[in-house]
């Protein structure tokens, strides 16, 4: 009997053994890693653009060199060039009307549309309404704080209205120059 316990003894404690050694032959192994994320600011800069553009504003009959207004997109969509008819009368005005295109990955959301006199833009002397000697120029920013998702256009369309406020005095016409920018930062998409 005694050597029936002492196998089994030896048994569990061979079983006992088996197991420690084991463990003591396993182990684990860890990844640790960095994961480094970044905003695709060319994606974004690219495809946030505006969708079209058309003015509204009729050439007056006997007005020499007169011609509708009108409104076109640069190549890059980034830029609209827009020329009013000649205006002659107080009260007369011209429309542009515009929607923003949003084909990024992110979502956009607009900023103010402000305008500055000149070719180029002047951020500190840019407002929604601009008051030269003779016309008014007036962003109605219809579309600030609105979020254009990612793969569509807005549905609603800005406008910025040129209205002449005093008479003109002179032989010719002339022209007056504006510039207008509207801000756009993107968000994440849903």
């Amino acid at each position: 009997m005694k050597s029936k316990n002492g196998v089994k003894i030896g048994i569990v404690v061979l079983v006992l053994l088996l197991a420690i050694g084991f463990a003591a032959v396993t182990t684990q192994l860890f990844i640790n890693g960095t994961i480094n994320i970044g905003p695709d600011n060319n994606d974004f800069n690219t495809n946030v653009t505006f969708y079209s553009a058309t003015a509204t504003g009729a050439a007056q009959q006997g007005v020499t060199g007169d011609v509708a207004a009108s409104a076109s997109l640069s190549n890059d969509k980034k830029t609209i060039t827009f020329t009013t008819q000649i205006l002659d009368t107080i009260g007369e005005e011209s429309l542009l009307e515009y929607d923003v295109d949003n084909q990024s990955t992110y979502d956009a959301l607009l900023g103010d549309m402000v305008c500055s006199l000149g070719n180029t833009f002047d951020a500190e002397n840019a407002s929604l309404t601009l008051n030269t000697e003779y016309v008014r120029i007036t962003s109605n920013n219809e579309l600030k704080n609105t979020v254009v998702a990612s793969g569509t256009h807005t549905s609603t369309k800005g406008s910025v209205l040129v209205k002449q406020i005093k008479s003109y005095n002179g032989t010719t016409a002339t022209n007056l120059q504006f510039t207008c920018r509207m801000n756009a930062d993107a968000q994440e998409a849903a």
